[in-house]
């Protein structure tokens, strides 16, 4: 009986059985494992959907604000450029301004300066036509009185001219 369960045939039949039995239990395993990868892809597969989903709302938004921040970058330049000119406006009258002050002041300086030369050329020739008189006035009165001689008497005579 013992040999007759461990014959070859019956051995490699026992063999074939659990092999079989094996087989299955494999492909079970394999088809779980091909079930639960499939609910994995598909959650992924939703998750992608989501995000690019997401991804085209925000580059339609993006598109806007980009839109809007072109047109307010257009407007800047537009201002710059306005702001540009002003400031060339203001450059060139600003010149301007500078060389008519320029020549204001060489028209009032010229005039000016020709009155100080003359009233200096005036007080000069008045100190000494002044310093001669003074000179003449004092040699006429020393001979006068003898006490006097060798004294200066110019400043006196001097404040009498002043007084008059």
């Amino acid at each position: 009986m013992i040999a007759e369960i461990f014959s070859y045939e019956n051995v490699i039949h026992v063999l074939l059985t659990l092999l079989v039995l094996a087989g299955l239990v494999a492909l079970i395993l394999v088809i779980r494992l091909l079930s639960y990868g499939r609910k994995t892809l598909d959650r992924t597969n939703d998750t992608v959907k989501d995000a690019q989903t997401a991804i085209e709302e925000v580059r339609g938004k993006a598109v806007k604000v980009l839109d809007k921040a072109d047109v307010a970058v257009d407007a800047v330049n537009a201002d710059l450029l306005r702001l540009d000119m002003v400031l060339g406006s203001v450059e060139e009258v600003s010149t301007k301004a500078l060389s008519t002050v320029g020549v204001a002041r060489e028209l009032v300086q010229k005039p000016s300066n020709l009155l100080n030369s003359v009233t200096e050329k005036l007080r000069w020739r008045f100190k000494e036509r002044r310093a001669a008189s003074l000179e003449r006035a004092h040699v006429a009165r020393a001979p006068e009185h003898p006490a006097l001689e060798g004294v200066n008497v110019a400043p006196a005579e001097e404040a009498q001219e002043r007084e008059q």
